[in-house]
């Protein structure tokens, strides 16, 4: 004989979620969602401090080729003075390299302002550090700050030989001069069109978006990226970094 369940039975076995089962599931869910979140922009970060070493890399290609063009000079970090061997451009070491990369910038080697942060007709500006662009909702913004960067500076300190380890801002030194390439930084991220260390701490400014005066020791998460004289890239903490950017004397 069959037996066919009760009503009671169906409505058992058709029973829903109770209300705790229901917020554990969107607690769940929740934790999931908020792991994945942190995740992309762990990934976002990663990629940002990815472009930025490609592109102090591809910077460091445009210091040789200019070098190769210039008797073996590097450019002074900046012009429009007095000293030995000023930049032909008469501006800074932005605009002397700008015909080796991607850059919209004035005689002065300034940020242009134009409609993006981009060279016209390129997809992409490869000299703009891509974490130091997200400062900025527009150009208009980057190009009203108090130093029109791209997101690098120059070492004011490369450790010439014979110049009480330091450098003059509108002389130019031979390649040839480093002392010990590898470990004296040519150029890396900064809030101004220098990296210039006068103290043996990091200074500090209120009026940048990065709050230093000069440098961005922290712009990578608790890193910055520094391209070293001999083409390499490194990512080093604050600390670290003062240990190869001694203050100019």
């Amino acid at each position: 004989m069959l037996r066919y369940p009760s009503l009671k039975s169906l409505r058992v076995s058709r029973r829903g979620f109770t209300l705790i089962e229901l917020l554990a599931v969107i607690a769940i869910i929740a934790v999931l969602a908020g792991l994945t979140i942190t995740g992309l922009g762990r990934i976002r970060e990663s990629a940002r401090r990815t472009k930025c070493s490609s592109n102090l890399r591809q910077i460091g290609g445009a210091f040789q080729l200019y070098a190769a063009d210039n008797r073996g000079v590097f450019p002074a970090l900046r012009g429009n003075a007095t000293g030995i061997n000023p930049n032909p451009s008469g501006g800074n070491w932005m605009r002397e390299i700008s015909p080796y990369v991607f850059r919209d910038t004035n005689a002065a080697g300034q940020v242009v302002s134009t409609a993006d942060i981009k060279k016209v007709g390129e997809t992409s500006n490869i000299i703009h550090c891509p974490a130091y662009d997200l400062l900025f909702p527009t150009i208009g913004d980057l190009v009203a700050t108090p130093y029109q960067t791209s997101g690098y500076g120059m070492n004011a300190a490369l450790n010439i030989p014979g110049v009480g380890g330091s450098m003059t801002y509108d002389n130019r030194y031979k390649v040839a001069a480093l002392s010990i390439p590898s470990r004296t930084v040519l150029v890396g991220d900064s809030v101004n069109y220098h990296i210039d260390v006068q103290t043996p701490n990091w200074t500090t400014a209120t009026n940048t978006v990065e709050g230093y005066y000069s440098g961005a020791p922290t712009r990578h998460g608790s890193n910055a990226n520094y391209l070293f004289c001999d083409g390499h890239v490194e990512s080093l903490s604050p600390d670290a970094a003062l240990k190869v950017l001694p203050p100019r004397s």
